[in-house]
Protein backbone atom coordinates (compact mmCIF):
# COMPACT_ATOMS: atom_id res chain seq x y z
CA UNK A 1 0.00 0.00 0.00
CA UNK A 2 0.97 3.34 -0.94
CA UNK A 3 2.67 5.21 1.95
CA UNK A 4 1.75 9.11 2.06
CA UNK A 5 4.71 11.36 1.32
CA UNK A 6 6.09 14.27 3.90
CA UNK A 7 8.48 17.13 2.70
CA UNK A 8 9.18 17.56 -0.94
CA UNK A 9 7.38 15.39 -3.82
CA UNK A 10 9.09 13.55 -6.92
CA UNK A 11 7.45 15.60 -10.11
CA UNK A 12 8.00 13.72 -13.58
CA UNK A 13 7.59 14.76 -16.96
CA UNK A 14 7.52 12.76 -20.21
CA UNK A 15 8.89 14.34 -23.39
CA UNK A 16 8.81 13.00 -27.01
CA UNK A 17 10.02 15.37 -29.98
CA UNK A 18 10.63 18.03 -27.52
CA UNK A 19 7.16 18.34 -26.37
CA UNK A 20 5.86 17.25 -22.96
CA UNK A 21 3.00 14.83 -23.54
CA UNK A 22 2.49 13.91 -19.34
CA UNK A 23 3.58 16.03 -16.47
CA UNK A 24 2.38 14.36 -12.71
CA UNK A 25 2.90 15.08 -8.87
CA UNK A 26 4.03 11.88 -7.17
CA UNK A 27 2.07 12.63 -3.65
CA UNK A 28 1.76 9.23 -2.45
CA UNK A 29 5.34 7.30 -2.65
CA UNK A 30 5.63 4.30 -3.56
CA UNK A 31 7.44 2.55 -6.52
CA UNK A 32 7.02 4.24 -10.38
CA UNK A 33 7.59 1.94 -13.21
CA UNK A 34 6.96 2.47 -16.86
CA UNK A 35 6.41 0.34 -19.71
CA UNK A 36 4.15 -1.02 -22.30
CA UNK A 37 2.52 -3.20 -19.62
CA UNK A 38 -1.09 -1.11 -18.36
CA UNK A 39 0.18 -1.77 -14.71
CA UNK A 40 2.94 0.75 -15.27
CA UNK A 41 2.82 4.04 -13.72
CA UNK A 42 3.64 5.33 -16.50
CA UNK A 43 2.30 3.84 -20.15
CA UNK A 44 5.24 4.44 -23.18
CA UNK A 45 3.54 2.96 -25.62
CA UNK A 46 6.25 3.32 -28.16
CA UNK A 47 7.38 0.73 -30.26
CA UNK A 48 11.54 -0.67 -29.77
CA UNK A 49 11.71 0.26 -25.98
CA UNK A 50 15.04 -1.40 -24.85
CA UNK A 51 13.60 -2.12 -21.47
CA UNK A 52 10.98 -4.87 -20.40
CA UNK A 53 6.80 -4.53 -20.36
CA UNK A 54 7.03 -2.97 -17.03
CA UNK A 55 10.30 -1.37 -15.34
CA UNK A 56 10.37 0.12 -11.76
CA UNK A 57 12.39 3.21 -12.30
CA UNK A 58 12.25 4.32 -9.06
CA UNK A 59 12.27 2.66 -6.10
CA UNK A 60 10.98 2.85 -2.87
CA UNK A 61 13.31 2.54 0.20
CA UNK A 62 10.70 4.07 2.65
CA UNK A 63 12.95 7.12 3.12
CA UNK A 64 14.27 7.71 0.03
CA UNK A 65 14.04 6.66 -3.74
CA UNK A 66 16.35 4.53 -5.75
CA UNK A 67 16.99 5.61 -9.52
CA UNK A 68 17.04 1.55 -11.23
CA UNK A 69 18.96 2.17 -15.34
CA UNK A 70 20.04 -0.53 -17.14
CA UNK A 71 23.30 -0.22 -19.98
CA UNK A 72 21.01 0.62 -22.53
CA UNK A 73 19.97 3.77 -21.02
CA UNK A 74 21.33 7.34 -20.90
CA UNK A 75 20.79 9.92 -18.98
CA UNK A 76 22.70 12.90 -16.60
CA UNK A 77 22.22 13.41 -12.70
CA UNK A 78 22.55 16.88 -11.29
CA UNK A 79 23.97 16.46 -7.73
CA UNK A 80 25.39 19.95 -6.04
CA UNK A 81 25.15 21.45 -9.56
CA UNK A 82 27.60 18.98 -10.85
CA UNK A 83 26.09 16.87 -13.57
CA UNK A 84 27.24 13.17 -14.25
CA UNK A 85 26.29 10.59 -16.70
CA UNK A 86 25.29 7.68 -15.71
CA UNK A 87 28.88 5.97 -16.79
CA UNK A 88 30.32 8.40 -14.22
CA UNK A 89 28.19 6.68 -11.43
CA UNK A 90 29.04 3.72 -12.46
CA UNK A 91 32.93 4.32 -13.01
CA UNK A 92 32.84 5.90 -9.29
CA UNK A 93 31.27 3.44 -7.53
CA UNK A 94 28.16 5.77 -6.17
CA UNK A 95 25.88 3.23 -8.78
CA UNK A 96 26.31 -0.19 -7.92
CA UNK A 97 25.12 -3.26 -10.22
CA UNK A 98 21.72 -5.01 -8.82
CA UNK A 99 21.22 -7.86 -11.01
CA UNK A 100 20.14 -7.10 -14.22
CA UNK A 101 19.81 -2.91 -13.67
CA UNK A 102 22.08 -0.47 -12.13
CA UNK A 103 21.50 1.46 -8.75
CA UNK A 104 21.82 4.99 -7.64
CA UNK A 105 20.15 6.23 -4.62
CA UNK A 106 18.49 9.86 -4.86
CA UNK A 107 17.63 12.37 -2.25
CA UNK A 108 15.12 15.77 -2.39
CA UNK A 109 17.92 18.20 -3.94
CA UNK A 110 18.99 16.09 -7.04
CA UNK A 111 17.19 16.15 -10.44
CA UNK A 112 18.15 14.80 -13.90
CA UNK A 113 17.14 13.50 -17.09
CA UNK A 114 16.81 9.89 -18.23
CA UNK A 115 16.38 8.88 -22.24
CA UNK A 116 15.02 5.37 -23.14
CA UNK A 117 14.89 5.44 -26.53
CA UNK A 118 13.16 8.16 -28.33
CA UNK A 119 11.59 9.16 -24.63
CA UNK A 120 13.07 11.77 -22.32
CA UNK A 121 11.89 11.19 -18.96
CA UNK A 122 12.39 14.37 -16.47
CA UNK A 123 12.30 14.59 -12.38
CA UNK A 124 12.98 16.38 -9.97
CA UNK A 125 11.86 17.28 -6.28
CA UNK A 126 9.15 20.33 -5.67
CA UNK A 127 7.14 21.03 -2.94
CA UNK A 128 3.63 19.64 -3.11
CA UNK A 129 1.15 22.03 -4.34
CA UNK A 130 -2.10 22.56 -2.87
CA UNK A 131 -5.10 20.29 -3.92
CA UNK A 132 -7.68 22.28 -5.68
CA UNK A 133 -11.38 21.98 -4.95
CA UNK A 134 -13.46 20.28 -6.00
CA UNK A 135 -15.92 22.54 -8.54
CA UNK A 136 -19.43 22.58 -7.36
CA UNK A 137 -22.69 24.42 -9.35
CA UNK A 138 -25.06 26.69 -7.31
CA UNK A 139 -27.55 25.84 -5.46
CA UNK A 140 -29.73 27.87 -8.15
CA UNK A 141 -28.58 25.57 -10.80
CA UNK A 142 -28.14 22.35 -9.31
CA UNK A 143 -31.48 22.43 -7.59
CA UNK A 144 -32.98 20.08 -4.83
CA UNK A 145 -34.00 15.94 -5.18
CA UNK A 146 -37.68 17.03 -5.99
CA UNK A 147 -36.50 18.27 -9.48
CA UNK A 148 -34.69 15.30 -10.08
CA UNK A 149 -37.73 13.10 -9.42
CA UNK A 150 -39.37 10.91 -12.74
CA UNK A 151 -43.04 12.41 -11.73
CA UNK A 152 -44.32 10.13 -14.64
CA UNK A 153 -43.00 6.95 -13.10
CA UNK A 154 -43.82 7.89 -10.24
CA UNK A 155 -47.79 7.97 -10.46
CA UNK A 156 -47.67 4.59 -12.93
CA UNK A 157 -46.14 3.28 -10.01
CA UNK A 158 -48.32 4.14 -7.13
CA UNK A 159 -51.61 3.09 -9.20
CA UNK A 160 -49.65 -0.17 -9.43
CA UNK A 161 -49.14 -0.66 -5.87
CA UNK A 162 -53.41 0.24 -5.23
CA UNK A 163 -54.56 -2.01 -7.92
CA UNK A 164 -52.04 -5.10 -6.77
CA UNK A 165 -53.45 -4.15 -2.90
CA UNK A 166 -57.08 -4.19 -3.97
CA UNK A 167 -56.90 -7.77 -5.52
CA UNK A 168 -54.32 -9.14 -2.63
CA UNK A 169 -57.40 -7.82 -0.27
CA UNK A 170 -60.45 -9.07 -2.03
CA UNK A 171 -58.69 -12.47 -2.37
CA UNK A 172 -58.10 -12.59 1.42
CA UNK A 173 -61.76 -12.02 2.20
CA UNK A 174 -63.06 -15.07 -0.12
CA UNK A 175 -63.65 -18.06 1.75
CA UNK A 176 -61.76 -21.40 0.82
CA UNK A 177 -63.90 -24.21 0.49
CA UNK A 178 -63.29 -27.48 2.29
CA UNK A 179 -64.35 -30.31 1.55
CA UNK A 180 -64.32 -33.43 4.13
CA UNK A 181 -65.99 -36.44 2.34
CA UNK A 182 -65.98 -37.20 -1.17
CA UNK A 183 -70.22 -37.40 -1.43
CA UNK A 184 -69.74 -33.46 -0.69
CA UNK A 185 -67.74 -33.29 -4.39
CA UNK A 186 -70.05 -32.48 -7.51
CA UNK A 187 -70.15 -35.75 -9.78
CA UNK A 188 -68.60 -33.93 -12.74
CA UNK A 189 -65.65 -32.60 -10.41
CA UNK A 190 -65.18 -36.05 -8.76
CA UNK A 191 -65.13 -37.43 -12.17
CA UNK A 192 -61.68 -35.93 -12.64
CA UNK A 193 -60.17 -36.84 -9.13
CA UNK A 194 -61.13 -40.63 -9.01
CA UNK A 195 -61.27 -42.57 -12.19
CA UNK A 196 -63.94 -45.34 -11.23
CA UNK A 197 -67.01 -42.77 -9.52
CA UNK A 198 -68.47 -45.12 -6.57
CA UNK A 199 -71.93 -45.42 -7.15
CA UNK A 200 -74.10 -43.66 -3.70
CA UNK A 201 -77.25 -45.91 -3.33
CA UNK A 202 -79.83 -43.62 -1.39
CA UNK A 203 -81.46 -46.52 1.68
CA UNK A 204 -85.62 -46.61 1.24
CA UNK A 205 -86.60 -44.93 5.11
CA UNK A 206 -89.60 -47.44 4.86
CA UNK A 207 -87.31 -50.49 4.89
CA UNK A 208 -87.55 -52.13 8.07
CA UNK A 209 -84.51 -53.91 9.53
CA UNK A 210 -85.75 -57.43 8.25
CA UNK A 211 -84.83 -56.24 4.75
CA UNK A 212 -81.44 -55.12 6.04
CA UNK A 213 -80.75 -58.84 7.23
CA UNK A 214 -81.84 -59.91 4.07
CA UNK A 215 -78.92 -58.12 2.46
CA UNK A 216 -76.63 -59.35 4.99
CA UNK A 217 -77.60 -62.77 4.64
CA UNK A 218 -76.89 -62.50 1.06
CA UNK A 219 -73.74 -61.63 1.50
CA UNK A 220 -72.40 -64.32 3.39
CA UNK A 221 -70.87 -67.10 1.25
CA UNK A 222 -72.92 -70.42 1.11
CA UNK A 223 -71.26 -73.21 2.96
CA UNK A 224 -70.59 -76.14 0.71
CA UNK A 225 -72.75 -79.28 1.81
CA UNK A 226 -70.12 -82.79 1.87
CA UNK A 227 -71.66 -85.26 -0.62
CA UNK A 228 -70.89 -88.89 -0.71
CA UNK A 229 -69.05 -88.53 -3.89
CA UNK A 230 -66.71 -86.12 -2.20
CA UNK A 231 -66.27 -88.66 0.58
CA UNK A 232 -65.27 -91.06 -1.50
CA UNK A 233 -61.94 -89.42 -2.74
CA UNK A 234 -58.72 -89.29 -1.33
CA UNK A 235 -55.89 -86.28 -1.37
CA UNK A 236 -53.41 -86.95 -3.58
CA UNK A 237 -50.35 -87.97 -1.91
CA UNK A 238 -46.96 -86.06 -2.33
CA UNK A 239 -44.64 -87.02 -5.10
CA UNK A 240 -41.42 -89.12 -4.69
CA UNK A 241 -38.01 -88.19 -5.29
CA UNK A 242 -37.80 -89.32 -8.68
CA UNK A 243 -40.83 -88.25 -10.06
CA UNK A 244 -39.40 -84.64 -8.74
CA UNK A 245 -36.13 -85.45 -10.84
CA UNK A 246 -37.98 -86.14 -13.71
CA UNK A 247 -40.29 -83.05 -13.90
CA UNK A 248 -37.37 -80.66 -13.02
CA UNK A 249 -35.33 -82.66 -16.58
CA UNK A 250 -38.53 -81.80 -18.07
CA UNK A 251 -38.49 -78.06 -17.49
CA UNK A 252 -34.80 -77.82 -18.31
CA UNK A 253 -35.10 -79.65 -21.30
CA UNK A 254 -37.94 -76.94 -22.20
CA UNK A 255 -36.20 -73.75 -21.11
CA UNK A 256 -33.26 -75.28 -23.61
CA UNK A 257 -35.65 -75.61 -26.46
CA UNK A 258 -36.82 -72.20 -26.15
CA UNK A 259 -33.22 -70.32 -26.14
CA UNK A 260 -31.68 -72.93 -28.67
CA UNK A 261 -32.08 -70.35 -31.60
CA UNK A 262 -31.23 -67.39 -30.07
CA UNK A 263 -27.79 -64.97 -29.19
CA UNK A 264 -24.70 -66.91 -28.43
CA UNK A 265 -25.79 -70.90 -27.98
CA UNK A 266 -27.15 -70.36 -31.59
CA UNK A 267 -23.51 -69.44 -32.45
CA UNK A 268 -22.18 -72.00 -30.45
CA UNK A 269 -24.30 -74.75 -31.88
CA UNK A 270 -24.31 -74.01 -35.34
CA UNK A 271 -23.74 -76.79 -37.82
CA UNK A 272 -20.36 -76.79 -39.86
CA UNK A 273 -19.36 -78.01 -42.85
CA UNK A 274 -19.22 -81.56 -41.50
CA UNK A 275 -22.54 -81.60 -40.08
CA UNK A 276 -20.49 -81.76 -36.64
CA UNK A 277 -22.75 -79.55 -34.43
CA UNK A 278 -20.45 -79.35 -31.40
CA UNK A 279 -18.56 -76.05 -31.33
CA UNK A 280 -18.92 -76.03 -35.58
CA UNK A 281 -19.14 -72.28 -36.22
CA UNK A 282 -16.43 -71.92 -33.66
CA UNK A 283 -14.71 -74.22 -36.09
CA UNK A 284 -15.62 -72.78 -39.09
CA UNK A 285 -14.35 -69.34 -38.04
CA UNK A 286 -10.94 -71.09 -36.84
CA UNK A 287 -10.83 -72.74 -40.33
CA UNK A 288 -11.54 -69.59 -42.72
CA UNK A 289 -8.04 -68.44 -43.99
CA UNK A 290 -6.28 -70.33 -40.45
CA UNK A 291 -3.95 -73.70 -41.23
CA UNK A 292 -5.59 -75.45 -38.92
CA UNK A 293 -9.90 -76.75 -38.64
CA UNK A 294 -10.15 -77.24 -34.75
CA UNK A 295 -8.76 -75.77 -31.68
CA UNK A 296 -6.95 -78.86 -31.08
CA UNK A 297 -4.96 -78.96 -34.33
CA UNK A 298 -4.39 -75.32 -33.97
CA UNK A 299 -3.04 -75.69 -30.54
CA UNK A 300 -0.74 -78.65 -31.09
CA UNK A 301 2.83 -78.56 -30.86
CA UNK A 302 2.89 -75.24 -28.56
CA UNK A 303 5.73 -75.52 -26.54
CA UNK A 304 6.78 -72.19 -25.09
CA UNK A 305 6.97 -68.49 -26.08
CA UNK A 306 8.65 -66.29 -28.11
CA UNK A 307 9.62 -62.37 -28.46
CA UNK A 308 8.67 -60.95 -31.93
CA UNK A 309 11.41 -58.51 -33.30
CA UNK A 310 9.38 -57.79 -36.75
CA UNK A 311 5.71 -58.34 -38.63
CA UNK A 312 7.46 -61.01 -40.64
CA UNK A 313 8.04 -62.97 -37.29
CA UNK A 314 4.76 -63.48 -35.96
CA UNK A 315 2.72 -66.45 -35.75
CA UNK A 316 2.62 -70.11 -33.93
CA UNK A 317 5.41 -70.69 -32.43
CA UNK A 318 6.11 -74.73 -32.69
CA UNK A 319 8.59 -77.12 -30.92
CA UNK A 320 11.00 -76.96 -33.88
CA UNK A 321 12.30 -73.82 -33.22
CA UNK A 322 10.27 -71.03 -31.47
CA UNK A 323 11.21 -68.35 -33.52
CA UNK A 324 14.22 -65.89 -32.30
CA UNK A 325 14.36 -65.28 -28.50
CA UNK A 326 11.88 -68.22 -27.63
CA UNK A 327 11.74 -69.58 -24.37
CA UNK A 328 9.62 -72.32 -22.98
CA UNK A 329 6.96 -72.10 -20.26
CA UNK A 330 8.43 -74.43 -18.51
CA UNK A 331 12.03 -73.12 -18.52
CA UNK A 332 10.99 -69.50 -18.51
CA UNK A 333 13.32 -69.41 -15.20
CA UNK A 334 10.27 -67.55 -12.95
CA UNK A 335 10.84 -66.65 -9.74
CA UNK A 336 8.60 -66.70 -6.54
CA UNK A 337 7.71 -63.08 -7.23
CA UNK A 338 6.49 -63.68 -10.71
CA UNK A 339 9.35 -61.92 -12.40
CA UNK A 340 11.55 -62.98 -15.15
CA UNK A 341 14.65 -62.01 -16.60
CA UNK A 342 14.83 -59.84 -20.05
CA UNK A 343 17.87 -61.46 -21.51
CA UNK A 344 20.47 -58.96 -19.79
CA UNK A 345 18.70 -55.91 -20.40
CA UNK A 346 18.59 -53.31 -17.80
CA UNK A 347 17.53 -49.91 -17.23
CA UNK A 348 20.18 -47.71 -16.45
CA UNK A 349 19.66 -45.47 -13.44
CA UNK A 350 20.84 -41.82 -13.77
CA UNK A 351 21.60 -39.60 -10.00
CA UNK A 352 20.91 -36.03 -10.33
CA UNK A 353 22.95 -33.26 -8.08
CA UNK A 354 22.05 -30.02 -7.09
CA UNK A 355 24.33 -27.73 -5.33
CA UNK A 356 24.17 -24.45 -3.66
CA UNK A 357 26.52 -21.67 -5.50
CA UNK A 358 28.03 -18.50 -3.41
CA UNK A 359 24.96 -15.57 -1.94
CA UNK A 360 25.95 -12.57 -4.21
CA UNK A 361 24.75 -9.27 -4.10
CA UNK A 362 22.53 -9.18 -1.09
CA UNK A 363 20.33 -5.56 -1.24
CA UNK A 364 18.27 -5.38 2.71
CA UNK A 365 18.52 -6.00 5.76
CA UNK A 366 17.64 -9.88 5.30
CA UNK A 367 20.30 -11.89 7.40
CA UNK A 368 22.48 -14.23 4.89
CA UNK A 369 22.26 -17.21 7.08
CA UNK A 370 18.63 -17.29 6.92
CA UNK A 371 18.64 -17.00 3.17
CA UNK A 372 21.03 -19.54 2.92
CA UNK A 373 19.09 -21.97 5.32
CA UNK A 374 15.44 -21.14 3.32
CA UNK A 375 17.24 -22.03 0.28
CA UNK A 376 18.99 -25.60 1.29
CA UNK A 377 15.63 -26.46 2.91
CA UNK A 378 13.91 -26.13 -0.16
CA UNK A 379 16.73 -27.56 -2.49
CA UNK A 380 15.06 -31.14 -2.91
CA UNK A 381 11.96 -28.83 -4.64
CA UNK A 382 14.77 -27.36 -7.29
CA UNK A 383 16.46 -30.88 -7.86
CA UNK A 384 12.61 -32.25 -8.81
CA UNK A 385 13.13 -29.64 -11.80
CA UNK A 386 16.14 -30.56 -12.80
CA UNK A 387 15.24 -34.58 -12.97
CA UNK A 388 12.13 -34.39 -14.89
CA UNK A 389 14.32 -32.72 -17.54
CA UNK A 390 16.59 -35.25 -16.76
CA UNK A 391 15.02 -38.03 -17.60
CA UNK A 392 14.72 -36.78 -21.07
CA UNK A 393 17.97 -35.24 -21.69
CA UNK A 394 20.91 -37.80 -19.82
CA UNK A 395 23.74 -35.07 -20.70
CA UNK A 396 21.52 -31.91 -19.48
CA UNK A 397 23.90 -30.37 -17.20
CA UNK A 398 24.93 -26.51 -16.60
CA UNK A 399 24.50 -23.27 -14.12
CA UNK A 400 21.40 -21.31 -13.09
CA UNK A 401 21.78 -17.80 -11.49
CA UNK A 402 18.73 -16.10 -10.15
CA UNK A 403 17.74 -12.95 -8.88
CA UNK A 404 15.00 -12.89 -5.83
CA UNK A 405 12.70 -10.11 -4.50
CA UNK A 406 11.63 -10.98 -1.07
CA UNK A 407 8.64 -8.36 0.11
CA UNK A 408 8.60 -6.87 3.77
CA UNK A 409 5.73 -9.61 4.40
CA UNK A 410 8.56 -12.90 3.98
CA UNK A 411 6.62 -13.34 0.66
CA UNK A 412 8.92 -13.92 -2.75
CA UNK A 413 7.38 -11.25 -4.71
CA UNK A 414 9.74 -11.37 -8.00
CA UNK A 415 12.20 -14.40 -9.05
CA UNK A 416 13.50 -14.40 -12.42
CA UNK A 417 16.78 -16.16 -14.13
CA UNK A 418 19.72 -13.75 -15.19
CA UNK A 419 21.96 -16.31 -16.42
CA UNK A 420 21.98 -19.77 -17.52
CA UNK A 421 24.65 -21.96 -18.92
CA UNK A 422 21.98 -24.99 -18.82
CA UNK A 423 19.38 -22.94 -21.54
CA UNK A 424 16.42 -25.75 -21.01
CA UNK A 425 13.48 -22.85 -20.61
CA UNK A 426 11.21 -26.18 -18.56
CA UNK A 427 14.26 -26.33 -16.16
CA UNK A 428 14.40 -22.54 -15.37
CA UNK A 429 10.04 -22.05 -15.43
CA UNK A 430 10.14 -24.69 -12.98
CA UNK A 431 12.88 -22.68 -10.81
CA UNK A 432 11.40 -19.68 -10.97
CA UNK A 433 7.36 -21.30 -10.48
CA UNK A 434 9.02 -23.15 -6.89
CA UNK A 435 11.03 -20.64 -5.69
CA UNK A 436 8.20 -17.66 -5.45
CA UNK A 437 6.03 -20.00 -3.17
CA UNK A 438 9.06 -20.14 -0.58
CA UNK A 439 8.11 -17.77 2.56
CA UNK A 440 11.53 -15.97 4.33
CA UNK A 441 11.78 -14.36 7.50
CA UNK A 442 10.71 -10.81 7.65
CA UNK A 443 13.04 -8.18 6.96
CA UNK A 444 13.46 -5.45 9.12
CA UNK A 445 13.75 -2.50 6.04
CA UNK A 446 11.98 -2.77 2.85
CA UNK A 447 12.29 -5.61 0.41
CA UNK A 448 15.20 -7.85 -0.12
CA UNK A 449 17.24 -8.05 -3.29
CA UNK A 450 19.89 -11.61 -3.42
CA UNK A 451 21.36 -13.17 -6.46
CA UNK A 452 21.67 -16.88 -5.52
CA UNK A 453 23.45 -19.78 -8.00
CA UNK A 454 22.75 -23.43 -8.70
CA UNK A 455 24.64 -25.77 -10.16
CA UNK A 456 23.16 -29.10 -11.51
CA UNK A 457 25.30 -32.55 -12.56
CA UNK A 458 24.22 -35.80 -13.82
CA UNK A 459 25.89 -39.16 -12.52
CA UNK A 460 25.58 -42.58 -13.27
Amino acid sequence: MAVKQSGKILRIGIMQGGRIIEDRYLRKRETVSVGESPKATFILPFAKLPIPKLFPLFLDKKNHYELAFTNSMTGKISIDGKLLSFDELLSSGKAKRRGKFNAFPLNQKMKGTIKIGEVTIIFHFVQAPPIPAKPKLPASIKGGWIKSIDWAYVTILFFSFVLHAAVLGYASTVPVPKFTKLEMVPERFAKIIVTDMPKFEEKDKGDGEGEGDKKKEEKKPKKKVASKEDGDKKPKKGLTDQERAEAAARRKAEIAKKVAGTGLVALLTAKGPGGNKTMGALSDTLADGARFGSVDDLMAGVSGLGVADSATERGRRSSKGGGPKAKGISKAGISKGGKTGLAGRKETEIKASAKMGALQDVDGSLDSAAIKRVVRRNLPSIKHCYEQELRRNPKLAGKVTIEVTVAVTGAVTNAEVISSSMNNRAVEGCMTKTIRRWRFPRPDDGDVIFVYPFIFEASR
